[in-house]
């Protein structure tokens, strides 16, 4: 058991640590800006000698000699490296510097950055004009520092995931209706955590229930403020049963004013595993939310980017598809297509498009049933077709024809759904949205072979459903594209 001494010695040194690394955040950030732009002039220095020697006798208004451009302009460099410091401390990622070798992490990066080079570009423009400054100087620096930002905050990233102390947490009370979850505590590795669990802090009552858990019991409600100042703790995962305790809701609106980060445990659960466990969902809430969300303007955007996405990929695959209709005519006797009816949104029944790669007879004597693992009824080029996902090109017109979308849970048949209706009834949520071509179920677990597999793929969708925006189809399309490269099918 470590001393108060010992504590007192280990805070300071990661104080120091997250110091450095925030430290080194800010002024790589300062140092991009001022580099990026001698980039760019020395870039369009090198641009201008080569053009001038192709044609000697034209007048090219661009830029020479960037020895004496760049310090004239310096004090816009010194602007531009400010502001954008600035914008990135707004957007909040300087206490972030783990998380930019993340999609989430990329995406909030990015989102700063626009923010950041549209504001470099007013401070040019009332700076001196942009004419003055230089346009192909001004595009290439913020080329440059779109690929240097990304590229040094990876490093920090990498570097502070290496290096840097893990944020420290606390869990705060127990809560019988979320016994799950602490199954879920009980068994997990406290290193696979996104940080680090300090303790628990709970009643009297609650220690029982607590006993087995992997981490110690440090005190009661009335000691949180103590324990989260002696552990350094910055990071409080509730389990809503502070209801009723008004000294523990006081603590935590401090916390937060204080940049606690607070976090559900259904949170916690959801940012390790990236799924939502339908055993403890409440379905009113989740029915509410869908409800009460501005889903039409949602789907809306999602059918702009359904279409442009399907006809991008529909006209290069082409070729392809000509190639795998002809090899499945040779290879077998049949059609090159298979219908099959599947359920879509709000319960709607519509006929799937695949290419065939089962025997034209495959399910007379069985009826519907799940594909098994070295399946005898799938022919030699369907077992291809189905690693390589190509069996599903033709769904791209089921997306132009708007019963699928790129990005969603996959469309299950109608004797699947009423099967596992009877574990699970709230399995209809699912429906809220389009099935889709590619999804998040079908990224962490593939094709699914059992009812059990449905159930867990359920977890997935729900957590889509949950989380459903272009951003994460954005994700989610390259990754199914590249799953299908590497012939991670079935």
């Amino acid at each position: 058991m470590p001393t108060a001494i010992d504590m007192k010695q280990s805070r300071t040194v990661n104080a120091r640590k997250v110091f450095y690394f925030k430290f080194a955040s800010v002024a790589s950030d300062l140092g991009v800006v001022f580099l990026s732009f001698l980039i760019g002039c020395i870039g369009v220095d090198i641009l201008h000698s080569v053009l001038s020697s192709f044609w000697p006798n034209q007048q090219l208004v661009l830029l020479a000699g960037w020895k004496s451009y760049y310090p004239r302009h310096l004090p816009l460099v010194v602007l531009s490296a400010l502001s954008t410091v600035l914008t990135f401390y707004v957007c909040d990622l300087y206490p972030n510097y783990r998380k930019f070798t993340s999609y989430a992490g990329f995406m909030a990066l990015w989102r700063a950055l626009i923010y950041a080079l549209f504001i470099q570009g007013g401070v040019a423009f009332v700076y001196t004009g942009i004419q003055e400054v230089g346009r192909w100087v001004l595009a290439l620096s913020l080329v440059t520092e779109g690929a240097l930002f990304t590229l040094s905050k990876a490093v920090i990233s990498v570097f502070a995931n290496w290096y840097a102390p893990k944020e420290r947490a606390l869990i705060v009370g127990h809560n019988p209706a979320k016994e799950f979850y602490f199954d879920f505590l009980r068994e997990a590795e406290n290193g696979k955590f996104p940080f680090e669990v300090v303790g628990i802090v709970c009643d009297k009552n609650e220690e029982e229930a607590l006993r087995d858990m992997p981490f110690p019991i440090l005190g009661s409600y009335g000691d949180l403020e103590t324990v989260t100042a002696e552990h350094a703790a910055n990071v409080l995962i509730l389990t809503s049963t502070y209801a009723g305790k008004d000294g523990l809701q006081e603590f935590l609106i401090m916390a937060h004013h204080n940049h606690s980060r607070l976090v559900s445990l259904d949170e916690f659960y959801e940012e390790l595993t990236k799924k939502v466990p339908y055993q403890q969902v409440d379905k009113a809430e989740l029915l509410n939310e869908c409800l009460l969300a501005n889903r039409f303007a949602q789907l809306k955007r999602k059918r702009i980017f359904d279409v442009i996405t399907a006809l991008g990929l529909l006209i290069p695959l082409f070729p392809i598809g000509c190639v795998v209709a002809l090899a499945i005519k040779l290879s077998s006797r049949g059609r090159v297509f298979y219908l099959q009816e599947r359920v879509g949104f709000r319960g709607k029944a519509f006929k799937m498009i695949k290419f065939r790669t089962m025997r034209e007879d495959a399910e007379k004597q069985t009826g519907a049933v799940f594909t098994e693992k070295n399946d005898p009824r799938v022919t030699p080029v369907g077992r291809f077709l189905r690693r390589t996902h190509l069996d599903e090109m033709p769904q791209l017109l089921n997306i132009l024809k708007g019963d699928m979308s790129m990005v969603g849970p996959r469309p299950e048949r109608e004797e699947f759904i009423r099967q596992i209706e009877k574990d699970i009834p709230i399995y209809a949520l699912r429906l809220f949205t389009k099935p889709g071509f590619a999804g998040w179920a079908q990224i962490q677990q593939g094709y699914t072979s059992t009812l059990e597999d449905l159930k867990e793929k359920f977890c997935y969708d729900l957590y889509y459903l949950k989380h459903m925006s272009i951003a994460l189809d954005l994700k989610i399309v390259p990754l199914q594209i590249l799953r299908s490269l590497l012939a991670k099918g079935q």
